[in-house]
């Protein structure tokens, strides 16, 4: 956010901020092969990011990547996360940011952040909504989600299953940028983590 007092980071800024040192600091302990020297780690590390993230956080990880390590090439998979943990379990990458790194098999990993979905719609679409929404209030609303090999929607219909809700499903795309071009045509609404809108808005 920026104001007359300078500029700070939004909430999600702060989030996305912790997601870049926690990448760097992985960066630093991956085997790399050493071509210089042992203090000086060369070579290639892949990496597996959501697609809503990777093209906030890479740019500040290349940045600071080229600084500490200039020898370190990044490859990055941003790809469904149902494809990059399968990527992950195969030992095709070197770490990632998976939302269903506890379905993995031989694969350790870290808790980083726990998010909060969002429901997103186009501005004056309807009365003005409170700071929380239940399910039932979302189930209303005609909605523009992914299909279910996406994470996120696999959690929105589970929570609406437990809840006994049948969601009222306009559209299905794939495309995180087609979606959010439908809401802000007004064709409904869409649910989804906050590094996603504030992608988009």
């Amino acid at each position: 956010d920026r104001s007359r007092k300078g500029v700070t980071l939004t909430e999600g800024g702060v989030r996305l901020y912790g997601l870049a040192r926690s990448m760097l600091e992985r960066l630093g302990s991956v085997q790399l092969e050493l071509r210089a020297s042992e203090t000086r780690p060369a070579g290639v590390v892949k990496v597996a990011l959501p697609p809503s993230v990777a093209s906030m956080l890479v740019p500040k990880v290349l940045r600071e990547l080229e600084s500490r390590y200039p020898e370190v090439v990044l490859r990055v998979e941003d790809g469904l996360s149902l494809d990059n943990g399968r990527s992950l379990e195969a030992a095709l990458l070197d770490f990632g940011i998976v939302p269903t790194a506890d379905e993995l098999v031989d694969v350790d990993y870290e808790p980083l952040v726990r998010e909060s979905l969002v429901l997103v719609e186009r501005s004056g679409a309807s009365s003005r909504l409170p700071a929380t929404i239940t399910l039932d209030q979302v189930a209303k609303l005609p909605l523009v989600l992914p299909p279910r090999s996406f994470h996120t929607r696999r959690v929105i219909d589970d929570a609406a299953r437990v809840a006994r809700l049948t969601l009222n499903v306009a559209y299905e795309q794939r495309s995180l940028t087609t979606i959010m071009s439908l809401v802000r045509d007004g064709l409904g609404a869409t649910v989804t983590n906050s590094p996603a809108v504030e992608q988009f808005w």
